[in-house]
């Protein structure tokens, strides 16, 4: 019986009619052209917002681009469903920019320097090729009709529009579609809108492509491409989305975008580390010995505190490092997750070493102490299969690595490595011996 009564709950279809299938399919075709606008950004000065001006801004060196978002998941039975002469969608968004003009206009910004330096843009999946009034507004802008044409042919569709009927002891409303068209046409910048305005198809589909297609063109081959593309959409998620939780205006510099992308499309590219080396040194050679990672090789003396040429020898090596990284990254050939693999596998290579050269020895003997760790300085400084990639740091580099990460006032991430069997409370980074 139970059963019974469960195949009649399935066979019951029940639509409450709160589905939030379409607004969420219409914020992300949103935030997926936020992203394509984005990615095609390649004029420096260039910025793109995101609810800040519009449904989507762009500011190419003062010149700006005003898009409404429009989409549906509406089908009819050619597919893609029509942008119609009377829809809502379309005039809604002429008078949300014939708001924002006004709001220009009253700022005290001329209307000449508003129309030269903007344009409108509708960006929908309903197709627009067989609107009427879209394809009026083009011959209007190259001077095949007139604006009172364009208004007449308004004028029209008004007079089919019907009014809805008012409800029981309810004052009469005007059609919404009417009353922005009635808006659109008294306004007096309706005119020079139009000669601004482009409407634009972009399937839902389309969008994805197009997306594809900037990824590939920034050098990731082809076999990556949809890999890298859910890396962007993952990391533009995570780090811009919480701006807009926050309530703060959200805009992003062609730069900003760069640097927020570039090294996680490097993973797709083929990983490249930058070395360098004979980096100059910004530190007097007096002050070389107080760098906590040479006081933690002088804790176990492997180094005495007046060699100082091998102290510098050291120092070079940690410098060059730190500076190899650091052009990788300004390079954009190294990803985030590429580094932090190098420092996991650098970490685990050192903790399994480091119990093993202190698994038996006396902790209160300080010569079992010393031997241990020069036992376990051994070990570090001949692993020279350290990778990034298809890049072997070797020996050189790779100690440069473990006396950075043994720098306990820099390594801050769970990943500080020492010497001494106590050294995490020699050089905690409060107490850096």
């Amino acid at each position: 019986m139970a059963n019974e009564d469960t195949q009649l709950l399935e066979a019951v279809n029940i639509n409450t009619g709160h589905g939030a299938i379409g607004p969420f399919s219409g914020y992300h075709y949103q935030w997926f052209y936020f992203i394509l606008r984005m990615l095609n950004m390649n004029e420096k000065g260039e910025s793109v917002d995101f609810e800040v001006r519009d449904d989507v801004g762009s500011n190419v060196n003062g010149h700006l681009t005003f898009y409404q978002l429009k989409h549906t998941i509406s089908k009819n039975k050619g597919g893609s469903a029509n942008l119609t002469t009377c829809d809502p969608d379309l005039w809604k968004s002429i008078n949300v920019w014939i708001e924002i003009i006004s709001k220009y206009v009253v700022s005290g910004v001329s209307v000449d320097e508003v129309f030269a330096k903007s344009e409108f843009t509708l960006i929908t999946n309903k197709k627009s090729q067989d609107n009427e009034f879209c394809n009026l507004v083009e011959k209007y802008k190259n001077g095949i009709i007139t604006i009172d044409d364009i208004k007449s042919y308004v004028s029209e569709l008004k007079g089919k529009l019907k009014d809805p009927k008012p409800k029981e002891n309810e004052k009469p409303k005007e059609n919404l579609t009417k009353k922005y068209m009635k808006n659109a046409t008294q306004s007096e910048y309706f005119a020079c809108l139009l000669k601004n305005l482009k409407f634009v198809y972009l399937s839902d589909e389309k969008l994805i492509e197009d997306m594809k297609f900037q990824i590939g063109h920034r050098a990731v081959p082809k076999e990556h491409i949809d890999s890298a593309l859910k890396t962007v959409v993952g990391r533009v998620e995570t780090e811009l989305y919480p701006i807009i939780q926050r309530g703060e205006k959200l805009s992003i510099s062609i730069d900003e975008f760069d640097n927020l992308i570039l090294t996680e499309l490097a993973q797709f590219r083929g990983l490249k580390f930058v070395p360098k080396y004979n980096t100059p040194l910004n530190i007097s050679s007096k002050k070389l010995s107080e760098q906590v990672f040479i006081k933690q090789l002088l804790a176990v003396k492997d180094i005495e505190k007046d060699d100082e040429s091998e102290i510098v020898e050291i120092t070079q090596q940690t410098v060059d490092y730190i500076e190899s990284e650091r052009a990788s990254f300004s390079n954009h050939t190294l990803s985030h997750d590429s580094i932090k693999a190098l420092y996991r596998n650098a970490y685990m290579f050192w903790q399994n070493k480091f119990k093993i050269c202190y698994k038996f020895v006396d902790k209160d003997s300080e010569k079992e102490v010393l031997q241990a760790a020069a036992n376990l300085l051994d070990n570090i400084r001949s692993k020279s299969d350290l990778k990034i990639g298809d890049d072997s740091l070797g020996d050189y580099l790779s100690n440069g690595l473990f006396y950075k990460m043994s720098d306990t006032s820099i390594q801050k991430d769970g990943n500080a490595i020492g010497w001494h069997p106590k050294w995490n409370e020699l050089f905690n980074g409060n107490n850096n011996g």
